[in-house]
């Protein structure tokens, strides 16, 4: 596809050119088609190109995640299998009170390693779900222009005050609650 819009580019530019040098009455607008289709074409590319980019992102995030889940899935898997094996064994066949000792042992490790692992994937969710949580805060907006235009703080036009008047009641008080200058006596 990139290569199909570099010869569309190129195939534009020299039909362009050519026809601004064969008719004089009219190079102008060969001139003017050139430069407009060119231009046109040149953030077509880049949109194919941006594309291609995102794509690959996809693409192997998708990758990864699945990698992921193979390894989950595996890491899960192992200690049942072995826990599963250790039982039959105990069932279908007669072992000794040490081997029964060492099996019993066996399958709690394997016990332990998988409450382990999913602790640690719970715990990872947690994580995630307050990171989330997280990220939303309350932010007194006068107080932001306040600090945001270097110290002067910027007055609402009339009927921003007279909404903000009515809500005033309904927030906490913060630092937009300081006492206001007047910025036409202020100077800046």
């Amino acid at each position: 596809m990139i290569s199909l819009l570099v010869v569309l580019t190129v195939g534009w530019a020299l039909v362009t050119v050519f026809g601004a040098l064969r008719d004089s009455s009219t190079a102008g607008l060969y001139w003017a088609l050139l430069t407009v289709g060119s231009t046109f074409i040149l953030l077509l590319l880049l949109g194919v190109v941006l594309y291609l980019v995102l794509s690959i992102k996809a693409i192997n995030l998708t990758r990864r995640q699945s990698n992921f889940i193979d390894s989950v899935t595996h890491e899960l898997k192992s200690p049942i299998a072995s826990m599963k094996l250790y039982l039959q064994t105990l069932s279908r066949h007669q072992v000794s009170e040490q081997m029964q000792v060492d099996f019993h042992r066996f399958m709690l490790e394997d016990l332990e390693r998988l409450d382990h692992l999913i602790n640690q994937m719970l715990d990872a969710g947690r994580l995630d779900a307050e990171r989330a949580k997280g990220e939303e805060e309350e932010v007194e907006l006068a107080a932001l222009l306040h600090d945001w235009r270097g110290g002067r703080l910027y007055e609402l036009p009339r009927a921003g005050r007279d909404r903000a008047a009515r809500t005033a009641t309904d927030r906490r008080p913060g630092p937009a609650d300081r006492p206001r200058r007047d910025l036409s006596q202020s100077g800046r």
